[in-house]
C-alpha cells in the first residue's frame, strides 16, 4: 500500500482543466512559474523548449503540503526573435 510520495509530473495540453481535475482529488495551486532557457531546454532534452509548470499540492497533508505536489507542466510554442 502507498502511504505517501513526494512529487509526480503529468505533461497537458490544458492547464485550467488540470488544475480542476486536481482540485477534485483536494490538490490546490502552490506557485506556477515559465520555464524556459538554455538550462532548461538542456535538462529535458528539447530544444527551445517553454512551458508553463504549475505545482499543485495536496491539502491537509501529512507530512505538509509542499512535500506531496502534483507538477503540471504545458507545453507552450517557444518564443523566437527574428533574425
Amino acid at each position: 500500500m502507498i502511504t505517501h510520495f513526494d512529487h509526480v509530473t503529468v505533461a497537458v495540453r490544458d492547464v485550467d482543466a488540470a488544475k480542476s481535475f486536481f482540485a477534485l482529488l483536494g490538490f490546490k495551486e502552490d506557485q506556477s512559474v515559465v520555464i524556459s532557457g538554455p538550462k532548461f531546454a538542456a535538462y529535458m532534452g528539447v530544444e527551445g523548449i517553454e512551458a508553463e509548470h504549475v505545482t499543485l499540492v495536496l491539502a491537509n497533508a501529512s507530512p505538509p503540503a509542499g512535500s506531496t505536489a502534483a507538477q503540471v507542466p504545458s507545453s507552450r510554442p517557444a518564443v523566437r526573435s527574428a533574425s
